[in-house]
């Protein structure tokens, strides 16, 4: 009897929905204030897209601690996740304006409700954070890991 097992890779949506290597618990809870503090601004400079988490990440990646580092790097990634999504409908919709109209509206309307999307799951995963609790968005590219 052969005890060989085969390697299944993951698919697509899959990676994109299941934490990063290394990520924190799920039921993992922050005590310390001035952690939790930091972990909520740096899902709060979700705000101002990747631009805003980059830097934030970029300036307190060496003395942050794991609970702020795991935080800044899930919003880094949801918000890489959101700026290629935006691109992507914004590129789309050019081009479907100029052969359909109607076509570039409904994606202009997508593009639209992305960004009201992204901004009620930062405020959510913000506000999350700031209790101390693990949080984690729907779906992100894991760039930083």
């Amino acid at each position: 009897m052969s005890t060989a097992t085969t390697a299944v890779m993951p698919t697509t949506a899959a990676t994109l929905t299941q934490p990063t290597p290394g990520s924190l618990p799920a039921d993992y809870v922050e005590s310390l204030p001035d952690q939790r503090s930091q972990a909520q601004i740096a899902h709060l400079c979700g705000i101002f897209g990747i631009v805003g988490t980059g830097i934030y990440y970029l300036v307190k990646k060496n003395d942050a601690g794991t609970f702020v580092r795991d935080q800044m790097k899930e919003a880094f990634n949801f918000h890489l996740l959101v700026f290629c999504c935006a691109i992507a409908l914004s590129v789309c919709g050019a081009v479907a304006t100029s052969i359909v109209g109607l076509l570039g509206l409904v994606l202009s309307l997508a593009s639209f409700a992305l960004m009201i999307g992204a901004l009620v799951l930062t405020i959510t995963n913000a506000m999350k954070a700031g209790k101390g609790y693990v949080a984690r968005y729907p779906a992100r590219l894991s760039v930083l890991k």
